[in-house]
Parts: structure tokens; C-alpha cells; sequence
């Protein structure tokens, strides 16, 4: 009698999980990325901030991933420096630097930031903001130096392909100031690729 309890025990335990574990997976599928409706799109090839205006002064609103596509809706201006997306739903802008575009920007229309657009923040502490977003990826292994001037001494080697942020740039703008590895030094602008913000908006050093 003791053996016929235990066994219907098992039973019963065997059939809740078969019936809680598909129900668990349904509630554990993954949400998917933004997916674009037209063939006018940008796709992002690493994750992207989504802002509420055209220009990093705004604030985030969200953020893409590798991967994900939205439609293209505008452009800020005739350089198509920011580009205006259906970000689920909501109206989003995103640098031209940091994205893919399947099709003509150029067909684009100019248009104003909507009502939702709000400015972070403003005067030096925009400007200051600005320079951090500065981002580069070197293109190759590329020497750091311990000054601006090339024929300073080497002080690091860093990777290709690594993510660094600048915090100041040279006379001339043909060397960036970097840290790697707790060391900081200066790396030649031809030996990365810019792939965020504008080199000009950081802090003019030797």
C-alpha cells in the first residue's frame, strides 16, 4: 500500500511539470528587437542611443541593438547628420555616424524636432557632455604615446577594434588623448575610426 502512495505520488509530480515547464517557456520567450515596416530603414551594428531630438544635448530616450531596424521618418538637416526613426511607435532620432541606412537619406524630409523633444541639459554642461560622448574604435594595433608630439615615447600598444573615449585632442586635431589600461596617453586620429561625436568639441591639450 505504502509502494501504490509513493508511486501515484510521482505520477502526479510528473504530470505538473509536464504542464507548468511549456507554460514557464511560453512566458520566458524573448521580447523581440525593434523591427523596421518599410524598406527605408536604419539598422544598428552595435547598441545606439535613441534620443528625443536631433543631437546628443537631447535626452535618451532609449536604445537600439545590434541588429535592430527602424524606419526612417525625417532627417535634421541637408548633411543627414541625425536621422528621424519610428522608435516604437514614438518619434527618435539617432546619429548618422553610429547606423546603417537601407536607402537614400537624401529622400528624407527636413523636418523640426516633434514636442516631445527635451534638452537635457545646456550651455558648458552641454559642451562638456558632448565631449564625452566621444567615442573611437581603433583600426589597428596602434601605439600610445605619452604626449601629442609623435616621437614621444610609447608608453602602451593598444588593440585593434577596442572602444575608447577621448577626453582631449591635439593642435590640429590629428591626435586624440585616450586611457587604456589605467594608462593615459595620445593616439594618432588616422590609427581609429570616429564612431561617435565630433572631435572638434573636445578639450583643445598638449
Amino acid at each position: 500500500m505504502r509502494f501504490t502512495k509513493l508511486a501515484l505520488l510521482i505520477l502526479s509530480v510528473l504530470v505538473l511539470a509536464v504542464t507548468i515547464v511549456p507554460v514557464m517557456a511560453q512566458d520566458a520567450t524573448p521580447v523581440p528587437g525593434s523591427v523596421a515596416d518599410t524598406d527605408f530603414y536604419v539598422e544598428a551594428f552595435r547598441r545606439v542611443n535613441v534620443r528625443s531630438g536631433p543631437s546628443i544635448r537631447y535626452t535618451r530616450i532609449g536604445q537600439l541593438s545590434a541588429g535592430d531596424t527602424a524606419d526612417i521618418t525625417g532627417r535634421s538637416d541637408t548633411t543627414n547628420s541625425w536621422l528621424r526613426i519610428d522608435f516604437n511607435g514614438q518619434e527618435g532620432w539617432v546619429s548618422f555616424n553610429v547606423i546603417e541606412v537601407n536607402g537614400d537619406p537624401d529622400a528624407a524630409e527636413i523636418v523640426e524636432p516633434g514636442p516631445n523633444a527635451t534638452l537635457r541639459t545646456t550651455g558648458a554642461q552641454a559642451a562638456a557632455s558632448s565631449s564625452r560622448e566621444v567615442v573611437v574604435v581603433t583600426r589597428v594595433n596602434a601605439n600610445m604615446r605619452a604626449t601629442s608630439d609623435p616621437e614621444s615615447d610609447v608608453v602602451g600598444v593598444i588593440p585593434f577594434g577596442t572602444r575608447l573615449e577621448p577626453d582631449a585632442r591635439s593642435a590640429g586635431n590629428n591626435r586624440v588623448r585616450v586611457t587604456y589600461n589605467g594608462v593615459t596617453g595620445w593616439v594618432a586620429v588616422g590609427l581609429v575610426n570616429i564612431t561617435g561625436g565630433n572631435v572638434n568639441t573636445l578639450t583643445l591639450a598638449e
